[in-house]
């Protein structure tokens, strides 16, 4: 099956909206043009390899929505100053919405 098959290929669509559900995708139609860049730059030549890149990016999607700067979630203080990044972890692993690693 050549990339226009599978582009247009209905079975295969509809996988990469379960992974892309699954994975809590937003961006779907980016998801699903980096699945087939995926498939070209690795030469993928059966259903097997596809639904093999169409996890990978999918996994992908998912460890960069996950990944939060923990910048982002300091408090200020009176000062107007942010909170150190321990303090931050330490606060969050405090209350049960973060963990050491």
């Amino acid at each position: 099956m050549d990339i226009v098959e599978l582009y247009e290929n209905e079975q295969f669509n509809n996988l990469l909206g379960v992974i892309a559900e699954r994975n809590k995708i937003r961006d779907f139609d980016d998801y699903r043009q980096d699945v087939f860049l995926e498939i070209i730059d690795t030469n993928c030549k059966n259903m097997n390899s596809y639904r093999k890149a169409a996890q990978r990016v999918g996994l992908r999607y998912y460890n960069a929505k996950t990944d939060i700067d923990i910048d982002s979630l300091s408090y200020f203080n009176e000062n107007g100053e942010p909170e150190t990044y321990d303090e931050t972890m330490a606060r969050l692993v405090y209350h049960g919405k973060g963990r050491y690693v």
